[in-house]
């Protein structure tokens, strides 16, 4: 799987449904309970990411996942409500 800058998803509607790689830091963190959303950027722009409590290997990593931390983001992207994320 090839690994994406935060342009290429933003630029590549062609590319929702598909699992995405992201080698990227995270900037903030929201957690509402059942969903987390994270703050995903690069040298390139942001993205969200989003890990809800359905999954059982993502979320309690994003629930923890410190500031400012590199991390190798994997998971499909899709067209959220206010643009583009990620589905961790």
């Amino acid at each position: 799987m090839k690994t994406l800058f935060v342009r290429d998803l933003l630029n590549g509607s062609r590319l929702i449904g598909n699992q995405v790689t992201l080698l990227c830091w995270v900037k903030a963190r929201r957690d509402q309970g059942h969903l987390v959303f994270l703050d995903l950027c690069d040298s390139t722009g942001s993205i969200q990411g989003v890990a809800s409590f359905q999954m059982v290997n993502s979320f309690p990593v994003a629930k923890e996942v410190p500031l400012e931390s590199a991390v190798r983001a994997v998971g499909t992207f899709e067209q959220g409500c206010q643009g583009y994320e990620i589905h961790l």
